[in-house]
């Protein structure tokens, strides 16, 4: 059967029952056979064996706002007041733009107390299963003192896409996790822009009342998810890893020397920029691409011939080659991971970071929760042009060729048995709160519950070395980050004294 729309016949739904092309009602068939529930409206409840969107719990949850503007918060990102009507298409100059129809209790000229707005921009954005269905955008008007109310309701205009402005890529892109961090799958976004330029998300509404335009948006992303589930289902694709792990060099005073100074940003070995505040970029890291390979312990191989070119590049032999998640205070250190042939989609990327970040955490030292949540957060991956896409939540994993090795086996497992994984502890608050904080001793017992459901796959003994090794980093404590690894690799060092953390 593939994909079942599972509703309570809830008001405003009836616009895109009429679109679907899918089964759907009130509840299961008996027959089986659903391979992904799509659950809407507060009513109907999701079986626990079955891969559900916006599943009741967070769909609750995000109800409250106290607890929802908590939870953003906590993952990093910025929460504003309420300002103005609730999002609906009443039709104003042309098809593309809309007014917000008025609410009896709502600020009717989303103006603060000086009677400037509230915001410069605000937009409403739907989102399906980490994508943006498009974007309305509606812009400040002068001051309540030069302007009529009447004329101070402007209204929302669905922008083209592909020519977007900063502020509405930076909206998107918060929205999208808006919508992940909470635990959901769909939902209609408000986010808006301060006068200050600080994007914040001012609502989630993970069951909208639909108009005409917004039943087309979601009925064409539901037969799209559905369309990939099934060939999901039919695939025999094989899963192909890359990576592209970063260090930094340090001199022997602890200082950080620009990986810039010694090769370009392109080629196997080549420099990375890192933002730091004010949009200021610089170009400190240096970062590894081997060649990606099927086998995560070809790729360790290709790791070390990256590192013995770097080591011809580096014409420094008194600097230390550093990994981590943050040797050098504000210069965050990522471990990325590339996978293609396996589907991105958001229950995926759930069981990474409970099956990979979660244990990865236990072996940091605790400079590294200084990258979070800015960098290394839950959930953070970027669709790549080779199809596949990259997991951006690890911190860099070059200390020894053991984690490396186990780190790449344990991605390529996940990949392969995603769909016998069921453990998700990161759903709750609690668990989010100590992957921030970086409390170890709160995570070792959830950890160890992940990792023995990890020892039952059929494709753990296929990397048994290697998981084993990194089951003993996991469970033995800390990495020093301010050593050289290039001894654990075996390349060549120069005597170095200990460095401290600059």
């Amino acid at each position: 059967m593939g994909v079942y729309v599972l509703h309570g016949r809830e008001s405003g739904l009836e616009p895109l029952l009429r679109l679907l092309k899918l089964p759907h009602g009130e509840k299961l068939p008996e027959s089986g056979g659903v391979e992904a529930i799509i659950r809407w409206g507060t009513r109907a409840r999701e079986p626990d064996h079955v891969w559900t969107l916006n599943r009741l719990k967070p769909v609750l949850r995000t109800a409250n706002r106290q607890e929802r503007e908590q939870t953003l918060r906590l993952h990093g990102l910025k929460t504003g007041p309420p300002s103005g009507q609730p999002f609906s298409h009443r039709l104003d100059s042309s098809r593309q733009s809309y007014e917000p129809h008025r609410h009896p209790q709502s600020n009717p000229t989303n103006s603060s107390p000086s009677g400037f707005p509230l915001y410069i921009y605000e937009y409403w954005i739907p989102v399906f299963h980490l994508e943006a269905l498009t974007v309305y955008e509606k812009k400040a008007v002068e001051p309540l003192r030069v302007r009529t109310v009447a004329s101070s309701r402007p209204a929302y205009r669905e922008l083209e896409g592909g020519a977007w402005s900063y502020h509405v890529r930076r909206a998107v892109k918060d929205s999208l996790r808006a919508v992940y961090v909470l635990g959901l799958d769909y939902a209609l976004v408000k986010a808006a822009v301060t006068a200050d330029s600080r994007t914040v998300i001012v609502d989630v509404v993970p069951n909208p009342r639909l108009s005409e335009p917004l039943a087309r948006l979601f009925a064409e992303a539901i037969h799209k998810f559905a369309a990939k589930v099934e060939q999901e289902a039919e695939s025999k694709s094989e899963v192909l890893l890359g990576a592209d792990p970063e260090f930094v060099l340090r001199n022997r005073e602890g200082q950080m020397v620009p990986a810039s100074r010694f090769m370009d940003r392109e080629g196997p070995v080549g420099c990375d920029a890192v933002v730091l505040s004010g949009q200021r970029t610089i170009k400190p890291l240096v970062e590894l691409r081997p060649e990606p390979s099927a086998d995560p312990r070809l790729l360790v191989l290709q790791l070390r011939r990256c590192m013995r070119m770097a080591a011809g590049i580096i014409t420094d032999p008194e600097l230390v080659w550093t990994s981590g998640g943050m040797p050098v205070r504000g210069i965050p250190l990522g471990g990325h991971i590339h996978l293609s042939g396996v589907w991105l989609h958001s229950r995926f990327i759930r069981l990474l970071d409970n099956y990979l970040s979660l244990p990865m955490l236990l072996t940091e030292d605790d400079n590294s929760r200084r990258r979070r949540p800015r960098y290394g957060y839950l959930g953070d991956v970027r669709r790549k042009s080779h199809g596949g896409f990259e997991y951006r939540s690890l911190p860099s994993w070059l200390h020894s060729p053991r984690l490396a090795a186990g780190v790449l086996c344990l991605a390529r497992c996940i990949a392969d048995h995603y769909r016998d994984l069921k453990l998700e502890p990161l759903e709750r608050a609690d668990v989010q709160k100590a992957f921030y904080e970086g409390d170890k001793r709160y995570l070792q017992s959830i950890v160890r519950e992940i990792w023995k459901d990890l020892e039952r796959l059929p494709g753990y003994s296929v990397y048994g070395k290697e998981l084993n090794a990194l089951k003993q980093i996991v469970f033995g404590g800390n990495i020093p980050a301010t050593g050289d690894f290039r001894l654990a690799w075996k390349l060549p060092v120069a005597p170095q004294k200990v460095l401290n953390q600059v």
